[in-house]
């Protein structure tokens, strides 16, 4: 999950949630020695991990940026502004801190 945040910090805002699998991103990692197509897929679920763009590092500190689409075991790993990775229950995700009107399941 760090290398999704490595990305994240590469790269310009946009304010909408973006797959980090597009060829932009991966060609940022391959860049950088790691092998994309193993580097942003989430080992827990199998799927791209999703980001959230364009948020503020002042006034959104505590937002999660990086998140798992489905998780493991009714857990999803995610990242916040502070570079902080933890594990949400089902339960704690929906009422996790995104930003307003972000719905991290579209």
């Amino acid at each position: 999950m760090l290398f999704a945040w490595l990305i994240w910090i590469q790269s310009s805002p946009i304010t909408k949630v973006l797959l980090i699998s597009s060829p932009l991103k991966k060609k940022d990692l391959r860049d950088a020695g790691k092998n994309p197509d193993e580097t942003l897929i989430s080992p827990n679920d199998g799927l791209a991990y999703g980001i959230v763009w364009g948020l503020n590092p002042q006034s959104d500190n505590s937002k999660i940026m990086v998140f798992e689409k489905k998780g493991k075991d009714g857990k999803r790993q995610v990242v916040d502004m502070r570079r902080n990775p933890f594990y949400l229950t089902e339960e704690e995700f929906k009422k996790a801190p995104f930003p307003n009107g972000f719905d991290p399941e579209k």
